[in-house]
């Protein structure tokens, strides 16, 4: 999850990680893939279904039901505009704003 500034493994293999951390001056850099996993790690729970989901005209979309019927929709917009994202999920239809590179979360009863 957290690398030195060289992002390699302890066995010296180039690796990706959550977190950078460089030792010789203390910054810390949350990279990518780092708002991803924390929005699945606080919406998604265990137990939760994956289902079907697309986005007619931008980037990733995943979608996920819950024991409790609730839904989660993840939405990421990858470019360097803000966008209108059409989602359907499930049969059902929404259009979901977006900013520049941005990661969202859709809660839905």
């Amino acid at each position: 999850m957290v690398l030195d500034e060289k992002q390699k493994s302890g066995w010296g293999w180039a690796q990706n990680s959550l977190v950078t951390i460089n030792r010789g001056t203390g910054e810390v850099r949350y990279n990518p893939d780092f708002q991803p996993v924390c929005l699945v790690s606080r919406f998604v729970w265990p137990g939760a279904a994956r289902i079907s989901a697309a986005s007619h005209n931008g980037g990733p979309v995943s979608a996920f039901r819950g024991s409790d019927g609730a839904m989660v929709i993840l939405a990421q917009n990858r470019t360097a505009e803000a966008v209108v994202l059409e989602i359907q999920v499930d049969g059902r239809k929404a259009k979901v704003a977006l900013p520049a590179n941005a990661d969202s979360v859709v809660l839905a009863p």
